[in-house]
């Protein structure tokens, strides 16, 4: 789907249903040359109605040439975008906070990560 998916959340749904996101943060990934490097509001059928809420995404390097940044697929209230280096081909769907750099190599470091530098933190 892309690099960094959010997908909207169902009401009252299970415990192995989508549960809704709140208050996440998103950072310091390096994406590079992926096709879609950030969906949000994917919807998995149509009882998907709660979008991801007051996410922060921070200090992330993504480099995409040739992809659109963003699809945004629903609302995206209370967002932050800060610190981030986005270069594509375009923006896709524009966010409020959110634009491209010119086209230029990352700065971040380009080497594959060993197991203990990915994964989520708590």
């Amino acid at each position: 789907r892309s690099a960094i998916t959010f997908m909207n959340a169902i009401p009252n749904t299970p415990p192995e249903g989508y549960q809704q996101v709140k208050r996440a943060t998103v950072e310091g990934n390096l994406i590079l040359d992926c096709k879609t490097p950030f969906t949000i509001g994917l919807k998995h059928d149509a009882g998907c109605t709660l979008p991801p809420l007051a996410v922060t995404v921070e200090n992330n390097t993504v480099y995409a040439p040739k992809s659109k940044l963003i699809s945004l697929q629903s609302e995206a209230p209370g967002w932050i975008w800060v610190g981030n280096e986005f270069t594509a081909s375009e923006l896709g769907d524009a966010i409020p906070g959110v634009a491209l750099i010119e086209q230029k190599q990352p700065t971040a470091r380009l080497s594959a990560l060993n197991e203990a530098q990915v994964g989520a933190r708590f």
